[in-house]
Order: C-alpha cells, then structure tokens, then sequence
C-alpha cells in the first residue's frame, strides 16, 4: 500500500474550498473534481507530490538482493 494524503484544495474556477481531499497516487486518486463547478484539479501538480513508492519498493528489492548474493552466491 502506497502513501495516502488528506489536503486541503480550493478550485481554481470558483474559489469552492475543500478541507477534506484525498490524495492516493499509489491507488488512482489523483484528481478533485470541484462539486461546485465541476472543475477538475490535478492534485500532483498541485501538491508536487509524486508517486514514488514503487521505485522506493524496487530499491529495497535489489538492494536486499545484492546483500544476499554477497552472502550466499548468485541466486538462481
């Protein structure tokens, strides 16, 4: 599972705030849609926050693997 924000986010259309917007890149979440106007948000942009569990996954991944190939030899 991947990380999960709650932002706050005002349309950029008709000035609507929301305080209580979810943000999960991992899972899909990466637009607000304004209630109000129907305005669209991306939320990356907004916030500069990327999704980058994946790549951090995959790091620890090869990581562990280099330690046990030192370890144990070359696995198969």
């Amino acid at each position: 599972m991947g990380n999960r924000y709650f932002i706050e986010v005002t349309c950029p259309n008709c000035s609507y705030h929301d305080d209580d917007v979810y943000y999960a890149p991992t899972c899909g979440f990466l637009h607000w849609h304004c209630p109000y106007c129907k305005g669209i948000v991306d939320l990356e942009k907004l916030t500069g926050i990327k999704d980058t569990s994946n790549d951090l996954l995959r790091n620890v991944i090869e990581r562990m693997m280099e330690l046990d190939e030192q370890e144990k030899g070359p696995l198969l």
